[in-house]
């Protein structure tokens, strides 16, 4: 399968802001990245939206309030910006313009600093609200602002992750959905902490668009709670996947340790992606153990995961380390007695 080095079209998702027409647009590309896309002026153009195409966790930044419009246009790259005449489209997709290297740099196509989701005068509708519901944490003991943001960035990275895993083995997956999830994989090096950060950022903004978990409630009065909305069943999993990791801990450290040691032994942890191990049967063990604690620690549809890595044993190995790392990290808040179902 190839990746289309740049996006073709997108297909308009919502209308966020909207003064005598739209002002700002998401869209989704053909690549599978969110993008917006705010009016500007072009003579050539009926109704000129330029747009960026957007990966990591900008889009999520954004929403949550935490950057402005300007520094999500601000951080994409000149070969994912574009242009598109919304006159000439029809209502749900739009044919996509690359920007040039001038255009790009016209400060006149750019949105103002401080434009903030708050301003949107259409807020973000949920995708799939069918089987929303709510989970609440009870914690206890001493919480410091950093546990608070461990706790919630572990559940939010695996919620993410599973989210998008769980929904690669439904008869309603879409090609663009994989094609997503190998681009993501692919993109990135492994070789080291900024990978797996840039990664996951880029699940929870896939996932944000679809059907985002937010916290809907903190309390701390020791006992007190954290309270978030998400899909149902997702939620549900990340639980099972604690629970199993508590329960099965002895059994899940031994798995992961063996595919730790696997790829150590032929120098790969932080090896870039383009290495491979030093023997067939290295390969073929690590494949095993690896899918074997994909399975134990809760995550969905392997064979699709593997093929979202190319069928990149040493990539596949780091994705499910990764993910088995954050499940233990959220384990160990409930062996503390920190955290406990609500």
């Amino acid at each position: 399968m190839t990746i289309n080095r740049f996006a073709k079209s997108a297909a308009i998702k919502q209308v966020l802001v909207y003064y005598d027409g739209p002002q700002l647009v998401l869209l989704e590309s053909d690549r599978g990245y969110p993008m917006l896309a705010v009016s500007v002026e072009r003579p050539d153009f009926g109704y000129a939206m330029f747009a960026a195409e957007i990966v990591g966790n900008q889009l999520e930044k954004y929403l949550q309030g935490k950057a402005d419009l300007n520094f999500v246009f601000r951080s994409a790259t000149v070969r994912r910006l574009y242009f598109f005449d919304l006159s000439r489209e029809a209502q749900a997709h739009v044919t996509l313009v690359r920007a040039t290297s001038a255009e790009a740099e016209n400060e006149d196509y750019y949105p103002l600093p401080g434009i903030f989701a708050r301003s949107h005068t259409h807020p973000l509708q949920e995708e799939a609200t069918k089987g929303e519901g709510t989970q609440r944490f009870l914690i206890d003991g001493k919480w410091e602002a950093t546990d608070f943001s461990g706790f919630y960035g572990k559940i939010a990275d695996t919620y993410a992750l599973m989210y998008i895993s769980r929904g690669l083995g439904a008869v309603s997956a879409t090609e663009v959905d994989k094609i997503f999830l190998r681009d993501s994989i692919l993109e990135k090096n492994w070789q080291g902490g900024g990978s797996y950060a840039s990664f996951y950022g880029g699940m929870r903004g896939r996932a944000r668009t679809r059907h985002p978990l937010r916290v809907s409630g903190i309390e701390y009065h020791s006992p007190g709670y954290i309270e978030v909305v998400g899909n149902t069943a997702v939620l549900l999993g990340v639980n099972d996947s604690v629970s199993s990791v508590i329960k099965d801990h002895a059994q899940i450290s031994k798995v992961y340790k063996a595919v730790y040691r696997a790829l150590k032994q032929d120098g790969l942890l932080r090896a870039d992606k383009g290495k491979s191990f030093s023997t067939d049967a290295a390969e073929a063990y690590t494949l095993k153990q690896a899918s074997r604690l994909a399975g134990m620690v809760g995550l969905h549809n392997v064979s699709f995961i593997l093929e979202a890595c190319e069928n990149n044993v040493v990539v596949f190995a780091k994705v499910v380390l990764s993910f088995s790392r954050r499940i233990r990290d959220l384990a160990r808040f409930y062996v503390e007695g920190r955290v406990k179902a609500g």
